[in-house]
Order: C-alpha cells, then structure tokens, then sequence
C-alpha cells in the first residue's frame, strides 16, 4: 500500500504498480571535458573520444549565473511535471477506489490535511472515522486533530479535480472497504450514539477490537417498540 511523503518515488512506484506508464524523461544539462580527455577503449585498436560527465561549472552573468537559471528553469519544470503526473495519480486512485495511507500534514477548523505525494489533499473531519472519537470521547475535534498530525491515516479519494485544485479524502469510505465485509444481517453490536436527527440516529458501531469503526443509522421506527414521536426523547448524543 503506498504511503504519501512526498518522495522523489512516486512515479516508479505507480509504473511498477501499473498504475502509471513509466514516467518521461526530463532533460538535464551535462558538462563535458574538453576533447583531449580520451582513452583507448580495449576492444578497438583505435582511440575514441569519450565525453565524461563532470561537476557543473557556472558562468557568472551579472549578479546570477547562466547555468543557475538554467537549473531554475528545469527545476520548475520538474516539479510542474511531477505535480501533473500525482494528479493523474489521483485521478486513477479514485477511478478504481485505491485504498492508500496519507500523512497528517496539519489541520484547520474544517479538516486535516493530508500529503500525496508533491499534492496536499483535504479530509472534512465529517470525513474521519469514528474510531477517533471512541478513543477518547470527551475530546473536541480541534484535540483530536492536534493528536493526529504526522500520523498516517488510511484513506481514499472522494473527488479529484486538478481544475479546481480539490483533492479531498474520506477515512469513512476506506474504513467501510475495509470493515463491512465483517457485518453479516443478524449481527448484534454495541454502539454510541453520534448524533440525533428527526428520522432517527446515527450510531458508530464497536467492533471485537474495541474501536468503533463504521457508522450505521437507526430509523426512527426502529428505535423502540413504543411509539416514538421525536427521537430526542429517546436517545442522546454519546449514548450506548
């Protein structure tokens, strides 16, 4: 399973994965000796100039130099074209539903955000799992968040648009891949009530592990044999 740092690797990974085709190849400038550097190749009775490769020397032109403009030209260029090859990378990603790890770079008040790659996506804490929150539930999402940074999460991508730049994430969508094979009809299970609403309640479901990792919902029919007019008076956020 590939893990987002942001390395140089991503694109063999991929082509190694057949994900991506091999990537291009991006032209570098080279320096060569002078043509008195030869040597007699062993096979020949000949000499045939052979063009070594050595350490760049800058040409100073002004406060700057040709060769460092040159360098920051290419370097921009590499990076362009990594960049476009990782959103082809999503793209294919949330084409065929790849579950991946992403590292927690930071959050906001919305979200966290998550590194693929040279790319940072986005995941709405609506978007998290609620194995979290069962961690430790008298903590606020602000907390929660603070603890997850340079953690790796798994997570799968739910839009992709290099257009609009959005690059947005879902650690629900790669829990339930992962986790609701595991739910068979009949199935009895603990849970904790994560919200209320007027046709009935959200609740995160415990697994043998101890953590509540998908959500499921209780329609408001299904709530009590009694007649329930509204949910509230019945159940609470934080219930079990």
């Amino acid at each position: 399973m590939p893990v987002f740092t942001g390395g140089h690797a991503c694109l063999s990974q991929l082509s190694a994965a057949n994900l991506l085709p091999a990537p291009p190849f991006v032209p570098r400038p080279i320096h060569l000796l002078p043509l008195k550097h030869i040597r007699r190749d062993s096979r020949f009775s000949s000499f045939m100039k052979v063009f070594l490769l050595v350490p760049k020397v800058s040409v100073s032109c002004g406060s700057g130099s040709i060769a460092d403009g040159v360098d920051r030209h290419l370097s921009d260029e590499i990076r362009s074209t990594k960049r476009s090859a990782d959103w082809k990378a999503a793209n294919i990603y949330f084409e065929r539903g790849v579950i991946c790890e992403g590292k927690v770079e930071g959050f906001n008040n919305g979200g966290l955000r998550i590194r693929f790659y040279s790319l940072v996506g986005f995941l709405p804490f609506r978007q998290l799992s609620p194995s979290h929150q069962c961690k430790d539930p008298n903590k606020t999402i602000q907390e929660i968040a603070k603890g997850l940074v340079g953690s790796i999460l798994s997570v799968k991508a739910i839009e992709v648009s290099e257009e609009l730049g959005r690059l947005i994430f879902s650690e629900k969508e790669a829990n339930w891949a992962k986790f609701s094979s595991q739910i068979k009809i009949g199935d009895i299970f603990e849970g904790r009530v994560s919200s209320v609403e007027d046709f009935g309640a959200f609740v995160d479901l415990r697994f043998p592990d101890g953590y509540c990792h998908l959500t499921g919902f209780v329609h408001v029919s299904e709530v009590s044999w009694d007649v329930v007019r509204d949910v509230r008076d019945v159940l609470t956020k934080g219930n079990e």
